[in-house]
């Protein structure tokens, strides 16, 4: 079982990595191909990952550094919505309508 939603990082020399613990978000900061390797917010997410893995930061706040850094950067590959997804959002919006 991950240990947060994984997300799928696509690193600029055309591999990716699908990220859903600390340990492979310490993968991804080691891999080359990050848009701006002198990002500060890339730099704080490696340092905070590196913290919560030695037990200094709470891993939420880790990765989700690590994520925003990787969203900033436009690194993170988005996946399409659900067949079941889109079908719950137009349940939704023909019950919305009906009031």
């Amino acid at each position: 079982m991950s240990q947060f939603k994984p997300l799928t990082v696509r690193f600029s020399n055309g591999s990716s990595l699908r990220v859903s613990s600390l340990l492979d978000a310490s993968k991804a900061l080691d891999q080359l191909g990050w848009a701006n390797d002198d990002d500060p917010q890339l730099l704080r997410a490696a340092k905070l990952i590196d913290d919560a893995m030695h037990g200094r930061c709470a891993p939420k706040v880790a990765f989700d550094m690590f994520a925003g850094a990787a969203f900033r950067q436009g690194m993170v590959e988005l996946l399409p919505r659900s067949k079941a997804w889109a079908e719950f959002e137009a349940a939704m919006r023909h019950e919305r309508n009906r009031y």
